[in-house]
């Protein structure tokens, strides 16, 4: 069956000249939401960050083997099946590197 909101939806961003992976991503986010999907974490799976350091007490320049390290675990998680289409270890990294 086909949604046509979301149809509709999905010929407009086309026609504005919206990336396929934005369009795909707001498809995959539709159909959560229409499939009763809320989007939000319950209280009971949030945790607390605690030792947060200071932005002054980060070194000025990235360490090159902790952000393939990061990039590594992020690459291995499964939320990033959530974001179709999914990021690689080199975007990632490449991400980690322009955020730096």
């Amino acid at each position: 069956m086909v949604n046509e909101g979301l149809q509709a939806a999905e010929e407009k961003m086309r026609r504005e000249g919206v990336p396929d992976a934005a369009i795909a991503t707001f498809r995959h986010y539709y159909e959560q939401l229409v499939a009763g999907e809320s989007g939000m974490l319950p209280d009971s799976e949030l945790e607390p960050i605690e030792d947060i350091p200071e932005a002054d007490a980060l070194p000025e320049e990235a360490d090159a083997e902790a952000l393939a390290e990061c990039a590594d675990a992020a690459a291995e998680r499964p939320e990033l099946d959530l974001t179709p289409p999914r990021a690689d270890r080199a975007e990632l990294l490449a991400l980690y590197e322009g955020a730096w």
